[in-house]
């Protein structure tokens, strides 16, 4: 077999492309059923296009799990103030969007660490107020992205 052509079909598991030529079967008699239904025949291009769908639609799922996070985004949302912080004035009030950030679970895990250290150095548990959480937080971020991160 041409090695281009066994790197590219060659690429899917036996398990992955059966599951997924399975559901695209499914897709295919499922459209299938709805246009002959009243009795009309299937046009010839379409039992083709049908085919090629059946036949490529695991390579299409492949490509979409491979991208999809990217194209997604695997973010985490950040509470600038934390949820456990005794700061928060009025507990009814929840997450306001004001309090949240989207970022990456690395950056994340390395903001909390951030967080950490600031409290222990100044020897305190919890912080002051709001504004000091969002100071503290950008000084964080400003840290990450300057290489200090505290990964």
């Amino acid at each position: 077999m041409n090695p281009i052509i066994s790197k590219t079909l060659g690429g899917l598991s036996f398990k992955y492309y059966a599951r997924n030529f399975f559901f695209g079967a499914l897709l295919a008699y499922i459209l299938y059923f709805l246009h002959t239904y009243n009795g009309d025949p299937l046009p010839l291009g379409m039992a083709v296009f049908f085919m090629l769908n059946t036949l490529l639609y695991p390579y299409a799922r492949f490509a979409w799990d491979s991208v999809a996070d990217f194209i997604l985004g695997a973010n985490d949302l950040h509470h600038i103030l934390p949820l456990s912080s005794g700061t928060r004035v009025d507990s009814r009030v929840g997450t306001i969007l004001d309090d949240m950030a989207p970022i990456c679970p690395t950056c994340h895990r390395a903001i909390h660490r951030y967080y950490d250290d600031y409290l222990k150095t100044n020897s305190k548990s919890d912080f002051d107020n709001k504004e000091e959480a969002h100071e503290i937080y950008f000084q964080a971020k400003q840290g990450i992205v300057k290489g200090d991160c505290y990964v």
